[in-house]
């Protein structure tokens, strides 16, 4: 490994210490249990592998440290903080590593978020990262002068970024406001009337099917595979997503009654949970929806047309209206059916609308693309910074630096960290 003039490598416990004998799990039962009926000012915060879980009414510790992940934490994505600061009187669970520098915290967060965890971590589908294995990374250790210039230009950087980040999350929040604004002139019939169309009616989505039904309400029989069995998970933005990891077998998915079954043209339209999230069904290829779904089969309306509808917000108001339920709220059918929408004369008239709908979004889902775009930069911008700062290209080098090899000398003849 080749560093720069006065840098060193450190072993993680040389210049870390590791207080993990401070943290305990409380599981979510219990923390209810103990936080109920307490105001905020007799909480504390409670975390975990990534951050803030909830809050507790003790604390373990007090102080600034630094947490990185045991588990759960996403270890193998590039552009992820895996370690963060906690300041004050907290808890940790047993999900994360609890450190402290003997130098600068912010210095060790910085280094572990741009670490390689690929030879450290284990597992498949959780990934964990041991003591034993944390205990076997290194610190690239620049000059103590150094590293505070380090943490200074990074920090300098990252705020700039950050500015950054926030105007390009305004401009999204700005166009999703610009899409529902769309959707609700569609509805009180400004887009309309601007293209010189008149209204017929006001009218009941009922009479607009040929039927509006639901999935099987009983449990279907489940196969390793078959004809795909599509959950209110699969129906995301107002897209299918038609690939399923539950399957039923074919003869029952052709004695469903055939209203049950979709069909190109269908409109699907969540009911369940995150209710009033329409789809249009764009594929000749068989398959079959829970009971949370509901299926639209429109005959005298364009399916473009009722899924423009069925987004705006009087929609969605109007399903809030009606929907019953607790913990888990439900758009009732027989509801749903009354739910009305305007409507012009001919078909024609519904495609010129969809048309200039369809025309003024297209804008709106090209500067969402950009947007998303220069934020998964910006992401890989932090990450090109903190590579550069280990590598000894982010600040200049000053050879009337102490060489960090005397810094590890006298940490090594202390008792404990200097912290």
């Amino acid at each position: 490994m080749d560093l720069p003039n006065g840098w060193a490598v450190s072993s993680f416990e040389d210049t870390v210490q590791i207080l993990d004998t401070f943290r305990e799990p409380i599981n979510n039962t219990e923390r209810m249990q103990r936080i109920e009926g307490k105001q905020k000012s007799e909480l504390y915060p409670y975390y975990g592998a990534t951050g803030l879980v909830g809050y507790i009414d003790d604390y373990l510790l007090d102080g600034e440290y630094v947490l990185l992940g045991e588990d759960g934490a996403p270890f193998l994505d590039g552009f992820a903080d895996k370690a963060y600061i906690v300041k004050g009187k907290v808890w940790v669970n047993n999900h994360a590593h609890v450190l402290l520098s003997c130098l600068s915290n912010r210095f060790l967060c910085y280094y572990l978020n741009q670490l390689n965890y690929k030879e450290y971590v284990s597992g498949t589908t959780r990934l964990k990262l041991t003591q034993g294995s944390m205990k076997r990374m290194l610190i690239i250790m620049p000059p103590l002068a150094e590293q505070h210039r380090i943490v200074a230009k990074i920090e300098a950087l990252f705020s700039e970024l950050d500015k950054g980040v926030e105007m390009l999350q305004t401009i999204r929040q700005q166009l999703r406001t610009y899409r529902q604004a769309v959707l609700n002139k569609l509805y009180i019939w400004d887009i309309p009337e601007v293209l010189g169309i008149e209204l017929k009616d006001i009218v009941e989505i009922d009479t607009l099917c040929s039927s509006i039904s639901d999935g099987d309400h009983q449990a279907p029989p489940q196969v390793e595979s078959g004809i795909p069995f599509l959950v209110i998970s699969n129906i995301t933005s107002g897209k299918v997503d038609y690939k399923s990891k539950r399957f039923v077998p074919e003869s029952y998915f052709i004695a469903l009654d055939k209203k049950r079954t979709p069909m190109t043209g269908d409109v699907l339209y969540s009911v369940t949970g995150s209710f009033g999230i329409p789809a249009i069904v764009e594929s000749n290829d068989p398959f079959c929806v829970q009971r949370h779904i509901a299926l639209l089969r429109p005959t005298e309306v364009s399916s473009k047309y009722l899924f423009y509808m069925l987004q705006s917000p009087q929609a969605y108001l109007y399903a809030k209206s009606i929907a019953t339920g607790t913990a888990q709220m439900t758009v009732p059918i027989r509801g749903l059916r009354l739910m009305k929408i305007p409507i012009p004369t001919t078909k024609k008239e519904q495609t010129q609308i969809v048309s200039e709908i369809e025309s003024r979004l297209s804008v709106c889902d090209k500067l969402e693309q950009i947007v998303d775009e220069s934020l998964n930069k910006a992401r890989a911008l932090k990450q090109s910074i903190l590579k550069k700062a280990f590598a000894g290209q982010l600040v200049p080098q000053d050879p009337n630096d102490e060489p960090a090899e005397e810094l590890l000398k006298r940490i090594k003849r202390s008792a404990i960290c200097n912290t």
